[in-house]
């Protein structure tokens, strides 16, 4: 690339104008900002064929991060947005497989071998093992099992962790979960009108009450325990009412101080939007936006945020003022993979309830790594990769975020396992939605705002 090519975007605040640089990660005070306000790159994309001998030894030196059991494709709710609720077309839908001992123990054998082989470079490497559905606790006998066999197998510390809708917690699998030290992410959409309009049993009744008494039994028997191992995860849609999530996450005693990531509800795939409004969508931004206000106040004046504004907010910030610069894209990523924010497959493993293996948990099914008898394929993800990079690259190389590009497999893969950039978002969206993040960040430290800890707020 030319040191003189330019491949970003201009923005300005009320004092100044900039130019954001992709190509170093660098901002640059400029006089004036030009009529087209996002630069791409010009460079024609060449296909490089990926090299499966630089995928393996990539995936030996930093993968397998964490091994995920997707222990039963089964759930006891039927929640109105799952990815598996059938209003995705890209997505399977809910059955009744269920993961046996047998291939969870082969999977977590060569987990761990394969994590005692890394930990020869890597001696502080903790392996992790998490177990994922439809609902885990459904297959609860089974994840007791590859508990203690992992512990037998292996001579270290383990992390454990789950993510479960909570409704099926007792005191022994409470217990359990407590004396084996699991992270535990619960589901829960916030305040009961709003987790009961889409978390709902077979039957339709909301499940905002059954969850919240597990909750309060877990806090009250095994504090420091919640204290230190349990969050909740939160998605919305437009029809959240924000400023009502927000005053349910800042004072219910309960769950206050514990909303650790907040999703909104994928469009991706369906047409789950289309139930909505002009008027409704256009009250969700207006909520959006005086949020925002009160966000910006809340950081002038030195103010504690609450848990909606830190995510919604400060997160996407920290991202900004964290970027690496300096530092070409070359360097940030591996030469086989060069564009977009997605990983490599094999850094994770998610094992589905057939053994076969995956990148996540999150991708649909149409893209194998592996098996648990044969373990990681290095053909197949050097096949996959080279699909890959043959479809994006002709419209990622010259894009202008691609330091901050959030698309993964997930959003692109088909259910014929074909990838497709008519599914993901518009690029164009994502670079507005950039330009107007680095906007909020400058007229802050042009306030002189220390952003530098923002999340921690």
């Amino acid at each position: 690339m030319s040191t003189l090519e330019k491949r970003g975007f201009y923005f300005s605040t009320m004092n100044n104008s900039y130019f954001y640089d992709d190509t170093t990660g660098n901002v640059s005070v400029v006089d004036k900002v030009p009529n087209k306000r996002v630069v791409f790159g010009k460079q024609r994309y060449e296909f490089k064929a990926a090299n499966r001998e630089e995928i393996e030894k990539f995936i030996h030196e930093n993968g397998f991060r964490q091994l995920i059991l997707i222990v039963t494709e089964n759930c006891n709710l039927r929640c109105k947005y799952c990815v598996y609720s059938g209003n995705y077309e890209n997505s399977r839908t809910h059955n009744y497989f269920k993961m046996d001992s047998s291939i969870a123990k082969e999977a977590v054998f060569k987990y761990l071998s394969s994590i005692s082989n890394i930990k020869k470079k890597k001696p502080f490497l903790i392996p992790i093992i998490g177990f994922y559905g439809g609902e885990p606790l459904l297959n609860y006998a089974l994840i007791k099992e590859i508990v203690t066999y992992s512990k037998q197998i292996y001579n270290g510390k383990i992390y454990f962790n789950m993510t479960t809708n909570a409704t099926l917690l007792d005191e022994e699998k409470i217990e359990f979960l407590v004396h084996n030290n699991f992270l535990l992410s619960i589901s829960l959409n916030g305040y009961k009108e709003e987790n009961d309009r889409m978390r709902v049993y077979a039957n339709n009744k909301g499940t905002f009450d059954d969850v919240m008494e597990k909750i309060r039994y877990i806090k009250t028997k095994y504090p420091d325990y919640y204290r230190t191992n349990c969050q909740i995860i939160g998605v919305y849609d437009v029809g959240t009412d924000l400023h009502k999530l927000r005053e349910f996450y800042s004072t219910n005693e309960l769950v206050k101080n514990k909303l650790t990531m907040l999703l909104q509800v994928s469009d991706v795939c369906t047409d789950w939007y289309d139930q909505y409004s002009d008027d409704q969508k256009n009250n969700f931004k207006k909520q959006l936006k005086e949020l925002k206000q009160i966000f910006i106040k809340k950081v002038m004046n030195g103010e504690k945020l609450d848990p909606v504004l830190r995510l919604l907010f400060a997160l996407p910030l920290y991202e900004i003022i964290n970027r690496p610069l300096n530092v070409s894209i070359q360097e940030l990523r591996p030469s086989f993979l060069p564009f977009t924010g997605t990983c490599v497959p094999g850094t994770k493993i998610a094992v589905d309830t057939k053994g076969i293996l995956h990148s996540c948990e999150k991708v649909n099914d149409k893209m194998p790594i592996g098996t648990t008898k044969k373990w990681i394929d290095f053909e197949k993800i050097t096949e996959t990769l080279d699909r890959y990079n043959k479809h994006v690259g002709p419209g990622c190389i010259n894009c202008p975020i691609q330091r901050f590009c959030p698309t993964c497999y997930r959003v692109l893969l088909t259910a014929q396992g074909e990838f497709n950039r008519k599914q993901m978002k518009p690029c164009q969206k994502l670079i507005e939605e950039k330009q107007r993040i680095f906007e909020l960040a400058y007229t802050l430290m042009e306030k002189n705002v220390n952003l530098g800890n923002i999340l921690e707020r």
